[in-house]
């Protein structure tokens, strides 16, 4: 192969293959640096832990939403459900919750930093923590953050409907990870929902899938929105899986199944 000819093949593998690629990487690499850039969520306050609080649980609406489209109906059912060693609290973490590329990475870390504070009242023994869609990143953070300081605090994870993809990239994660620092985790899902990592059985929590139910009730609204509504009603007639009052579930329902709701 002469000069001449090497010369122009390498022009064509640059123009044809290296050069309009350089935008998606470089574009990709702004993607990831934005979302996952640190940021400091020391201002944003636990909640004041009771003396006599020995239960905390969190409710944490996703992305897009606040407190009072269910967050704050599932708080008072819950309390009407519990005694006066329960404290429930409806999170609110907007505006961190609207942006899609940064709210995985900063529920996250807002979790972290909350489960640390939370950890440190010795009088807690027991914690649920449950997280809608981008919330379910919330969950895991102070699941993360509560253990890092107290492995002795029992805790239960529910996830509804979770998204599961984490720094706009990285699609599987919360299929891999949610669930994972829990002494029992659970999930709801609607398969119909089409929201990314949401669709499948989580690997470190039993996944109950209620979609067939979703017709069956007459649900209107979305998919993804329905295993939020299915959990309250499960609350509300008493039927919710609670791990302070049955240490068994763990072995009932082992993570990585799936029971499907019918």
């Amino acid at each position: 192969m002469n000069k001449t000819r090497r010369a122009v093949l390498v022009k064509l593998f640059l123009w044809l293959v290296v050069y309009p690629g350089i935008p998606f990487v470089v574009g990709s690499i702004g993607i990831i640096g934005y979302a996952n850039w640190p940021r400091n969520f020391e201002t944003f306050d636990l909640p004041t832990i009771a003396a006599a609080t020995e239960q905390v649980v969190f409710i944490v609406h996703g992305k897009d939403d606040d407190t009072n489209t269910w967050a704050l109906e599932m708080q008072a059912i819950y309390r009407d459900q519990s005694d006066n060693a329960t404290q429930v609290f409806a999170l609110d973490w907007t505006p961190y919750s609207d942006n899609f590329l940064r709210c995985s990475v900063d529920g996250h870390q807002i979790g972290v930093g909350l489960g640390e504070r939370l950890a440190t009242h010795t009088n807690v023994k027991n914690v649920h923590l449950i997280g809608h869609s981008a919330g379910a990143f919330v969950v895991y953070g102070l699941c993360e953050g509560t253990k890092r300081v107290s492995e002795s605090i029992q805790i239960q994870t529910t996830y509804l409907d979770p998204l599961g993809i984490y720094g706009g990239m990285r699609r599987d994660y919360g299929l891999n990870n949610f669930g994972s620092c829990a002494d029992f985790s659970e999930a709801y899902i609607d398969v119909e929902s089409g929201v990314p990592g949401s669709n499948e059985p989580l690997l470190k929590a039993h996944t109950f899938d209620v979609t067939g139910l979703r017709s069956t009730r007459s649900f209107g609204e979305s998919p993804h929105i329905w295993p939020v509504n299915y959990y309250m009603s499960e609350l509300r007639n008493g039927s919710a899986n609670r791990l302070v009052s049955d240490p068994a579930l763990r072995e009932r329902f082992p993570p990585g199944l799936r029971t499907v709701v019918d």
